[in-house]
């Protein structure tokens, strides 16, 4: 940080709001005919101050107003509740009027406040609008950032941090924007949602979301601890003891159990950005090696060039997943050096990663292992269970301490992608869609008959919750390579059941023989 920075005004998040709130209900004046009343009371007073205004600019005969006492009647588009009960009937002609509008604070009591009840105005609600203005704001974000701040928000909603609400994360946002977006400003603006502000939050891709859970924890120890104000400190685990003192001249201007007070002014006053949490450095920290990861692949299917399906065949060459069809998926990545020679090391975490809404789903924990492999195949499980939206995913694993602190990543400097190695290639993500694909057998299993495999295949679908009736052959065919090893008197017939897999029926050879002689001579 080089320049002052710019704490956001009331007056611009209430415009913010206005700006998504406005069009919505010009459209809803629209469409409502003559006579026809709403109300709306489910916004704060400043919001509904704004709204209110910039609606009467674009429509200053319009019956749009804010719902008053009559000793607030002065105030710009007030009404009291008798002049309400009039303009919600027809005029002094028998006339409807043009559609009635009435924003009604949440703290305002009136003994008429039946005549203007549900019974007679249609209730707008608008209980969604802080979640929509984030998605707004999220799209004017560098492209570079936008996924990892959606890790941010996935991990204040895990951990169920308070202070993070929907109008928190908006302010986050805005005053980022406010103070020119980068990665610098929007470590510094993490005061908005209750941490301490890091101006070198997105420095290195591969710790952001480490530090983001270091800093909440520290937040939450220094707030909850019974300990005197050093003792919190020290429980910290700092190694810059010069830091630790000048958090203690901190703590004794600011109150250390609230941390929605002392978190701004450490952005705010520029005297303070000496104790910003890049510059916590943790003892443990000294003593990471750091690694380098690298995914080298999943097993989801490609979309072929000879595709036909219209969801499908804009994704030629991609990799898919349809949850419906592929309930499971391998991920196989690699670690250097060995786990087993990375201090600190305790478990990697693989978890899939949405380009727009960040983590999906809960991460699978691998530990280290011992074995001199450097590679690991782990599979993730009931893919039909998470709720994904359609669109672009792809992989993330991470290195991580026994108590859950992130190892120093190693990048790949060779690499020409502008993905990071610890990441996966992307695949789309067809919720409601379908593609046939069959999958890998190491093992084919023997079955008596055609229809004792369909019916262990049935059972399974059963158990997962599926269809039996979706069971159908989709193949049969001699298996290449002949006889039987354990009976030369026997053939072995391969089923294949689409996406079930395949099964082998050992028969007679007779069969066979009979068969590729009607085969060859049909007419007889």
């Amino acid at each position: 940080m080089s320049n002052a920075f710019t704490k956001l005004s009331q007056d611009k998040l209430n415009t913010a709001v206005a700006g998504v709130l406005c069009p919505r209900l010009e459209a809803i004046l629209g469409d409502r005919g003559p006579g026809h009343c709403m109300r709306v009371t489910d916004l704060d007073d400043e919001v509904m101050e704004s709204v209110c205004k910039e609606l009467r600019r674009s429509h200053p005969d319009g019956n749009i107003f804010i719902l008053g006492s009559h000793e607030q009647e002065s105030l710009p588009y007030r009404v009291t509740s008798t002049k309400l009960v009039e303009l919600r009937n027809p005029d002094i002609n028998g006339e409807l009027r043009q559609p009635l509008l009435v924003f009604i604070p949440t703290s305002l009591r009136t003994s008429a406040e039946d005549s203007f009840g549900v019974a007679t105005f249609e209730e707008l609600t608008f209980t969604t609008i802080y979640e929509d203005l984030i998605e707004s704001l999220l799209d004017r974000l560098p492209a570079t950032l936008v996924g990892h701040v959606r890790d941010l928000f996935g991990i204040l909603t895990e951990e169920e941090w308070l202070f993070a609400d929907d109008v928190s994360r908006v302010r986050y946002l805005l005053t980022a924007l406010e103070n020119g977006i980068d990665g610098e400003t929007l470590g510094a603006s993490l005061y908005e949602l209750t941490l301490v502000p890091d101006f070198k939050l997105f420095a290195d891709p591969g710790m952001v979301t480490g530090k983001i859970r270091r800093n909440l924890v520290s937040v939450r120890n220094l707030m909850i601890s019974h300990k005197s104000v050093r003792g919190r400190i020290a429980d910290l685990g700092l190694s810059d003891k010069a830091l630790e003192s000048r958090l203690f001249t901190y703590f004794e201007k600011y109150d250390i159990q609230e941390p929605e007070v002392w978190t701004p002014p450490i952005t705010l006053d520029k005297s303070w950005w000496s104790i910003s949490f890049d510059k916590w450095i943790f003892q443990e920290e000294l003593s990471l090696d750091k690694v380098l990861l690298t995914v080298l692949e999943t097993d989801l299917p490609v979309v072929q060039e000879d595709e036909d399906d219209d969801q499908l065949s804009g994704l030629i060459g991609q990799q898919i997943l349809v949850p419906n069809d592929r309930r499971k998926m391998n991920v196989v990545f690699e670690v250097n050096p060995h786990p087993g020679k990375v201090s600190g090391l305790d478990h990697f975490t693989v978890q899939i990663i949405s380009q727009n809404d960040g983590p999906v789903g809960k991460s699978k924990k691998v530990k280290v292992w011992k074995p001199k492999r450097t590679t690991a195949t782990v599979s993730l499980l009931k893919l039909n269970k998470i709720e994904f939206e359609e669109g672009w995913h792809f992989i993330r694993v991470l290195p991580w301490t026994v108590d859950g602190d992130p190892i120093p990543l190693e990048t790949d400097d060779g690499s020409e992608s502008s993905k990071q190695s610890y990441e996966s290639e992307p695949f789309y993500v067809l919720p409601s869609g379908s593609i046939e694909e069959e999958p890998p057998q190491r093992a084919i299993p023997i079955e008596r008959s055609l229809e004792h495999a369909r019916f262990r295949l049935q059972l399974t679908a059963l158990g997962d919750e599926r269809d039996p009736d979706e069971i159908a052959l989709s193949g049969v065919s001699w298996a290449e390579g002949g006889r039987s090893k354990k009976a030369s008197r026997q053939e072995i017939l391969r089923a294949k059941f689409g996406r079930e897999g395949a099964v082998q029926i050992p028969l007679s050879r007779m069969l066979k023989t009979i068969e590729q002689r009607i085969l060859a001579e049909p007419k007889h």
